[in-house]
């Protein structure tokens, strides 16, 4: 008797293709996962890899100066935008601190801010890519001379009281950012919700914040598992608000953010859903009571 489309036979066959289906959406990830964690290798978390010091320009420099950390990967060609927008800025009275994490690209980024104007800028050019944790190693070393320290992405612009903004909204011992959210559940990290400006939040996205610089001088904060290395916004939320209990904020500040093919954010939701269990299994309750 032959079989029919819903016979058993038919029916492993059908198993069998979902299989292999899944296991072809799995290899990009499991390439991107394993290219990230190369980096890694051969250097020590807390003290970071090799560095070089690149461009540096000074204006006339202020008490009211703050430090704005932008890490530079794979896209240059936003950098000019960046430094055009900080120009801009209505508070003025900017360090622009850039971190290189492109070693091939360090003629480029030299030769980019070299042409900027108005802005005190100290570049470093990393020998491995650190990811974000790369921002958290130049706030380190800006921490003895800066209270509070900005962290931008490579592909933000900030509105013109973007600083001001953040400055405004800054207390010590806290961080704030524009992208905030509140925790529903303990089982997912997708379980969340945004908040709004000023509200409690146990998310807070690096892109677009102000921390009390302080945290950085914390060797905790660089002892990350290297498989969840590159998912730094998380685990720094979860160190602000469980180690050393922090209250994190969503802040009212505005940026412009782009997405083109070197955004990796929805490539690293896997690792996120892993860190955020493991953390939670280590004790922490991301959950705000209401």
């Amino acid at each position: 008797m032959s079989e029919t489309s819903t016979g058993p036979v038919q029916r492993v066959k059908q198993a069998l293709g979902r299989w292999a289906w899944r296991q072809r959406q799995r290899v990009p990830l499991v390439r991107a996962s394993l290219l990230r964690g190369l980096p890694l290798l051969g250097w020590r978390r807390a003290t970071g890899p090799s560095t070089q010091p690149g461009r540096t320009l000074r204006t006339s420099r202020t008490e009211q100066t703050v430090p704005v950390v932008v890490a530079v990967w794979r896209r240059p060609e936003s950098l000019p935008e960046t430094l055009r927008s900080l120009e801009e800025q209505t508070h003025s009275a900017i360090r622009l601190c850039v971190w290189n994490n492109n070693p091939s690209l360090r003629s480029v980024v030299d030769a980019t801010v070299a042409r900027s104007s108005g802005l005190d800028v100290d570049v470093v050019h990393s020998s491995r890519n650190t990811g974000g944790f790369g921002q958290f190693y130049f706030a380190r070393r800006l921490a003895q001379e800066h209270r509070s320290v900005v962290f931008l992405d490579d592909d933000q612009v900030p509105e013109p009281d973007f600083i001001a903004t953040l400055l405004r909204e800054h207390r010590p011992r806290t961080l704030a950012g524009i992208w905030g959210y509140r925790f529903s559940g303990r089982e997912r990290y997708l379980d969340r919700v945004a908040a709004e400006p000023g509200e409690r939040i146990t998310y807070c996205g690096t892109g677009g914040m102000i921390a009390d610089s302080s945290i950085f001088l914390d060797r905790g904060v660089f002892g990350c598992p290297r498989r969840f290395w590159f998912v730094w916004d998380l685990w720094l939320s979860y160190y602000a608000d469980h180690v050393v209990g922090w209250p994190l904020y969503k802040s009212g500040a505005e940026v412009l953010t782009g997405s083109d093919e070197h955004d990796i954010s929805r490539v690293l939701y896997p690792t996120k859903e892993r860190l955020f269990r493991y953390l939670v299994g280590r004790g922490w309750d991301p959950v705000l009571e209401s």
